[in-house]
C-alpha cells in the first residue's frame, strides 16, 4: 500500500501537468485527437489506442526468447500497427 502511495504522489505532478497540456493541445484544436476518417472522435483515438497497447502488450508477452533478446525491438510500434476503428 505504501508503493502505491509513493507512485501516486510522485506521478501527480507530472500527469497533472500531462493534463493540462493535452487539454490545452484539444481547446485550440478540437481535431488533435481524432483519427482520420473516424467520426467518434477523441473517444475513438483513446479506443484505438488503448486497444493497440493491449495488443502489443499480450503479443509481447506470448514472445518468448533467450535474454540476450532486446526487449525494445519487440515492443517498437510501427505506422502499419495502429488501426483505425471502423464506423459501427
Amino acid at each position: 500500500m505504501q508503493f502505491a502511495e509513493s507512485l501516486a504522489i510522485c506521478t501527480e505532478p507530472l500527469l497533472e501537468s500531462l493534463c493540462e497540456t493535452l487539454m490545452e493541445q484539444l481547446g485550440d484544436d478540437p481535431d488533435i485527437f481524432s483519427l482520420p476518417g473516424d467520426a467518434t472522435g477523441p473517444v475513438g483515438f483513446g479506443e484505438t489506442w488503448m486497444r493497440t497497447v493491449r495488443e502489443l502488450s499480450s503479443s509481447g508477452r506470448a514472445v518468448s526468447g533467450s535474454e540476450d533478446d532486446d526487449p525494445g525491438e519487440r515492443a517498437s510500434v510501427q505506422p502499419d500497427d495502429v488501426v483505425a476503428p471502423q464506423p459501427g
